[in-house]
């Protein structure tokens, strides 16, 4: 999994309010510069894991023992996890929910941002590739391909994607030219699409990871805030039937649950709509609360 630095949000004045807060973005193996790794090895625990682990050993949020910890060998104890708020957006937002039904103790609140529970079948998605093993061996350093065109063409024609998709992604710079030589990398891997249908969207991981939340926060084993964030009806991924599934399964904990609203907002709200998803997490993160149009107070 590709460390992809910290951020200074800038949220903070230095003077007034100390350093700001920080944020860190995280590429999920098969994504960005990340490697994709053993196709067998793509789990929903693995994926956890991984997160785990870049968490551990990274100085925003590793916690060194102190002597007192320390066993009676003399041996330095494993180390802890400083407690944060996880935000997740999309298929993210499906690790963000498992990550926090096995980790509950460090979650201070939980952020999903336009996903929901549902079960999505590949065969009804527009993007189908025709042929598994190809898609899985998908080589993101595109030699021999010398042209945008061919780069379109490519995604297109192989792993039935739109030729709208791929140019967008060219225009972002998530497929690049590498250096003055002819060749192209992508940072977008089908597999990794693939797999997440296979993993995530065809089973129940969704409703069962959710129900397990609700159980850990009802029973007071843990106590954090979860905050849905929902695109435009037009544009977000989120059915109404399967929102109201997940307001359902908080009904005994209604006051830890809320449903934003984001008017306009395309399914990348922290893009489309990135003043109020910003107000939003600020408030979040700083436990103040949110008292706004498009908050659902249940």
């Amino acid at each position: 999994m590709e460390d992809m630095g910290e951020i200074d949000w800038g949220w903070g004045n230095s003077e007034s309010h100390g350093t700001g807060l920080r944020a860190l973005s995280i590429d999920q193996r098969g994504c960005g510069l990340s490697p994709l790794g053993d196709p067998n090895d793509f789990t929903p625990e693995a994926l956890v894991e991984d997160l785990y682990a870049v968490l551990a050993n990274h100085p925003l949020f590793r916690i060194e023992p102190t002597t007192s910890e320390k066993d009676g060998q003399g041996e330095t104890k494993s180390t802890s996890i400083r407690p944060f708020v996880l935000v997740g957006h999309s298929m993210g937002g499906r690790i963000a929910m498992s990550f926090a039904a096995k980790y509950p103790e460090l979650i201070v609140s939980l952020v999903i941002e336009d996903m929901d529970i549902r079960k999505r079948l590949l065969c009804d998605s527009s993007i189908r590739s025709s042929d598994r093993a190809r898609t899985l061996a998908f080589d993101r350093n595109l030699q021999g391909i010398t042209s945008p065109q061919g780069v379109v063409d490519k995604f297109v024609d192989e792993e039935g994607y739109s030729s709208e998709q791929v140019q967008k992604w060219l225009n972002e710079g998530r497929v690049e030219k590498v250096g003055n030589r002819h060749g192209y990398y992508s940072q977008v891997h089908p597999a990794f699409r693939l797999l997440c249908y296979e993993q995530f969207f065809e089973t129940n991981h969704g409703k069962d990871t959710w129900n397990d939340l609700a159980s850990i926060l009802e029973n007071q084993q843990h106590k954090f805030d979860v905050h849905l964030m929902i695109a435009d009806p037009s544009m977000t991924v989120c059915s109404e039937e399967s929102i109201a599934e997940m307001v359902e399964a908080f009904d005994a904990i209604p006051y830890q649950l809320h449903v934003h609203r984001f008017p306009d907002a395309t399914h990348s709200i922290h893009n489309s709509q990135r003043k109020l998803f910003v107000q939003d997490l600020k408030n979040i993160i700083r436990g103040g609360t949110i008292l706004r149009r498009h908050e659902e107070v249940r």
